[in-house]
């Protein structure tokens, strides 16, 4: 493979990723207005997610073969020595940091909507255990701020 032979396939890679990433991006932020409103919503979300996290996955398949037929590691040293070889110009390598912080933008997102979701799920349980009568499994706590508080309590109604 020549330089600008690999210069072209790592352009379609990168620019595949970015889109995508852009798409997930995208779908982060529907998936963090709907956490707490909207089932549907939120698993709508969960589908195109794993849907374009298979895709990046494919296409990081498709640049570590690109990287391993050059004799280079699979980790960001490795495409730094890629991209020395192919990209004289350093416009690959502007795509790519640029790709890398949106993957890390992601990340971000996509940490604190998990986050937010424990939450409503943490006060669902609590809420759920109240109406239930079952203070053992709801977290109180005593003047002093220890876990424990006031115990006791009665169930609120049956259905």
């Amino acid at each position: 493979m020549t330089p600008e032979q690999c210069r072209g396939e790592l352009t379609e890679i990168f620019d595949q990723e970015q889109r995508l990433v852009d798409e997930l991006l995208a779908e982060l932020d529907r998936e963090q207005r709907a956490i707490g409103r909207d089932p549907e919503a939120m698993s709508r979300c969960a589908t195109a997610k794993q849907r374009l996290v298979n895709d990046l996955e494919a296409l990081n398949r498709r640049c570590n073969r690109l990287l391993a037929e050059r004799g280079h590691t699979t980790d960001r040293q490795g495409m730094e020595a890629l991209l020395g070889w192919c990209d004289p110009t350093g416009h690959l390598r502007e795509s790519w940091e640029r790709l890398l912080t949106s993957l890390d933008e992601g990340r971000r997102r996509n940490l604190s909507n998990g986050m937010t979701l424990e939450g409503h799920f943490h006060q669902t349980r609590q809420a759920l255990a109240i109406l239930a009568g079952r203070p053992g499994e709801v977290e109180t706590y005593a003047p002093d701020g220890r876990p424990g508080g006031l115990g006791g309590g009665r169930n609120l109604g049956t259905a």
